[in-house]
């Protein structure tokens, strides 16, 4: 359709889960069919270009999860950031899921996070001065990463979210090269102004500077 504003949305789910607590059934099954599919989105992008939107058009993971596990979430999560994708994560309080189990729950019946959920508690760009050419998250050691070009016709600052409850109760620590952090210390948000119009990188890791 030659349209200006499409997005191209879909879902990622694995067949080879329980149904009782939505874990894999074959953890190396799911991450290969989640993954692979993310990938396959992004071919088909391609094939969806219009004299609007030559590229294809803007895309968005917009579902996925229902698990318990992890392990499964940390492995689509990094292939989304490898294709600089947003997404959204399905989930529903413990009781009454209508479409699944209630193990699948971010907060279980005692009011608390789960593991799934420290999980999905990543640092992530929200806004970006410029054309990003990559983006990672470690969830084992709470390392972010963000490259972008800049583009000088954006005056305004990216912006990088930091959930400190999360993988930074210790605090943090922000690094960037090709630009100037003009937030506070410690700050939910880390916010960059270019000064190097050929590349900018930040990093954010636990723990202080010092």
């Amino acid at each position: 359709m030659d349209l200006p504003n499409l997005v191209l949305n879909f879902h990622a789910y694995c067949p080879n889960r329980s149904a009782v607590t939505g874990d894999p059934t074959d953890l190396t099954a799911c991450v290969s069919h989640e993954t692979t599919t993310v990938s396959r989105r992004a071919g088909e992008r391609v094939l969806l270009g219009s004299d609007q939107q030559a590229a294809g058009p803007a895309w968005f993971m917009g579902e996925f999860g229902a698990t318990s596990n992890p392990s499964l979430v940390e492995a689509v999560t990094a292939t989304a950031n490898q294709h600089l994708v947003g997404w959204a994560y399905w989930q529903w309080k413990f009781y009454g899921d209508p479409t699944g189990s209630s193990d699948e729950a971010l907060v279980g019946g005692s009011d608390k996070l789960t593991p799934t959920a420290l999980a999905l508690s990543q640092v992530f760009a929200q806004a970006v001065a410029g054309s990003p050419t990559s983006m990672s998250f470690d969830a084992p050691s709470g390392a972010f990463n963000l490259s972008y070009t800049p583009d000088p016709a954006v005056k305004a600052p990216t912006l990088i979210v930091v959930p400190r409850t999360g993988h930074y109760l210790h605090g943090y620590c922000a690094n960037v090269s090709g630009g100037t952090i003009v937030s506070k210390p410690g700050s939910d948000t880390v916010e960059v102004v270019n000064q190097d119009n050929s590349h900018v990188n930040v990093h954010v890791s636990p723990g202080s500077c010092s």
